[in-house]
């Protein structure tokens, strides 16, 4: 799978991952996931604005969010998916087979990119594989799961670049 995120949207994940871990100047830092408890992370990042959304949800449905705009430092939120979303959440990771996905170039001005990833798999893509007429193939299954992410995310981000709060 090639490899197309811009060197622009790269910095901003380095400049977010740099953060990770623990911090004394209290910028938030996503926790370590525990590799047996995870569901999916996901990560959006890019647009016009340079911006990330960072979310990992455990199995258990625990949920943790970062989400910022370059140069400032991203701020965590904390949730609980509930008992339907978390269900119909597993239930799309199962049914995605992101080994099934195949990307083309992947580059586009202000596109989006994506990265999901699974305890079995990880997959990256842009707004570009998306597109009609792309030569990008994405499995509907992979398609339902990003819709379920963006869902978690308009259902539960309070302070997010996405949703304006």
């Amino acid at each position: 799978m090639k490899r197309f995120i811009p060197i622009a949207v790269a910095s901003l994940l380095s400049a977010f991952a740099l953060g990770c871990g623990s911090d004394d100047s209290g910028t938030p830092t996503i926790s370590d996931p525990n590799p047996d408890g995870l569901l999916v992370e996901y990560v959006r990042t890019g647009g016009f604005a340079p911006n990330l959304q960072q979310l990992t949800i455990q199995v258990d449905g625990d949920a943790e969010l970062l989400s910022g705009y370059e140069p400032d430092p991203p701020k965590r939120q904390q949730f609980e998916l509930s008992a339907t979303e978390l269900a119909d959440l597993e239930a799309a990771v199962e049914a995605a087979d992101l080994g099934a996905v195949e990307t083309g170039d992947g580059v586009c001005a202000d596109c989006f990119y994506y990265e999901i990833s699974t305890a079995d798999a990880k997959v990256e893509l842009s707004d570009a594989d998306l597109f009609e007429g792309s030569t990008s193939s994405v499995p509907n299954e992979v398609l339902e799961l990003l819709d379920q992410l963006a869902a978690v995310l308009d259902e539960h981000a309070k302070e997010t670049p996405m949703t304006g709060g």
